[in-house]
């Protein structure tokens, strides 16, 4: 089935069909997703022989000041509610996707011709989804500057950083040697959107970060929806990364989207995924969020304020910080950097320090982290065996 609706959207980007989307006419707005025009049109241009990536040009209302290209958006599937008197069920049909341009310039005031990028099976998704539901998109963390707020405070780095990337399948083939030759020092590589969708570049890119001599972390876009298990997300980040060795930075988790999941929940999700690699790895994770998210997303939970912070908020020097965080460790700081070795933007951070500081954040006893880890995978294999 997969193989046949890959062939679907791959074929229908190459002819240009267009797909109607119904939703009612809105602006954009972090982070809650926002409805596409109504009818919103997705035109689809074919994928190149070099990369299979197909532009979706959606013409929708937007607010000028809230889109801009090199963006990071999902798109979104918003269902009706079981019941009366409950939420609508949003689910992410395709996560991190890029906004290649936005063009304010049309005859109709407010009107916004929106460019994505996506792959055939993914532009198919979107296309099945339109028949399911209202189709949104939300802008990511960190994708326009957060608001000022009472909870939260601009916090300066006021000494020395040490620059570093985060990095997903978007960037495709990367030269680290030349990343590393670029002055970037330290890397976060995705290891998967959730359980169910790995990343494909993950592997190449954790062992070509080291042997480039990149310091490098895993990261994991988490999700809260009831059928992605938080201990599933874990394993399968502490599957794909293997044992943790010396000299690598803590696994992250990255807290965007609420998935319809009440704050109270989406702590406990988090504690979860937190006890698990804790117990796995010997060593305590990263929170990746912006101020906006983490209020919105965990009502300013306290719980994990011991916990690394690892702030998004683009295009500023001193980021809107949390409330329950007093400093940051590290800083996503722009989604439109440019780094040799990899073709077209990416994501830049800042660690707070310098590069003894950040060599002495990472892992250290890579003996007790091993042993951990074999713990957590004769564990885990028991019960693969058992089920």
């Amino acid at each position: 089935m997969r193989a046949i609706a890959w062939r679907a959207g791959f074929l229908a980007a190459w002819f240009g069909v267009c797909v109607l989307i119904d939703g009612a006419r809105a602006r954009f707005a972090s982070p809650e997703p926002v409805p596409l025009a109504a009818p919103a049109r997705l035109e689809a241009a074919p994928a190149t022989p070099k990369k299979r990536v197909i532009a979706l040009t959606v013409t929708a209302p937007t607010d000028r000041d809230r889109l801009h290209a090199r963006d990071r958006v999902d798109v979104v599937l918003t269902a009706s509610p079981p019941r009366r008197g409950t939420k609508p069920l949003s689910t992410v049909i395709v996560p991190d996707v890029r906004v290649r341009t936005v063009d304010h310039s049309l005859e109709t005031p407010g009107d916004t011709v929106v460019t994505l990028l996506l792959d055939p099976e993914d532009a198919a998704s979107v296309a099945r989804a339109a028949n399911e539901g209202q189709v949104t998109v939300a802008p990511r963390t960190g994708a326009s500057p957060a608001r000022a707020d009472d909870s939260w405070t601009p916090r300066c780095a006021g000494r020395a950083t040490v620059r570093g990337i985060d990095v997903s399948k978007w960037q495709g083939e990367i030269d680290w040697a030349a990343v590393r030759g670029g002055g970037v020092r330290f890397a976060y590589i995705r290891v998967s959107d959730g359980s169910t969708a790995p990343d494909p570049t993950f592997a190449r890119n954790w062992e070509e970060a080291r042997r480039a001599g990149v310091t490098r972390g895993a990261y994991q876009f988490f999700f809260f929806r009831p059928e992605e298990d938080p201990e599933e997300q874990a394993d399968l980040l502490l599957e794909s990364a293997g044992a943790l060795r010396r000299g690598d930075l803590a696994p992250a988790l990255d807290v965007e989207v609420a998935d319809g999941v009440e704050p109270a929940e989406i702590v406990r999700r988090i504690e979860r995924w937190v006890r698990r690699v804790r117990r796995a790895t010997g060593i305590d994770p990263v929170v990746y969020t912006s101020a906006l998210s983490w209020s919105t997303l965990t009502e300013n939970s306290l719980r994990f304020s011991k916990l690394a912070l690892w702030v998004a908020h683009h295009d500023v020097e001193c980021p809107n910080t949390p409330g329950p965080w007093r400093r940051w460790t590290f800083h996503q700081r722009s989604a439109g950097a440019e780094v040799p070795g990899i073709a077209g933007p990416v994501d830049e951070n800042a660690f707070l320090g310098s590069a003894a500081g950040l060599r002495r954040s990472t892992l250290q006893d890579q003996a007790a982290a091993g042993a951990a880890w074999r713990r957590w995978k004769r564990a885990r294999d028991r019960l693969t065996q058992e089920h």
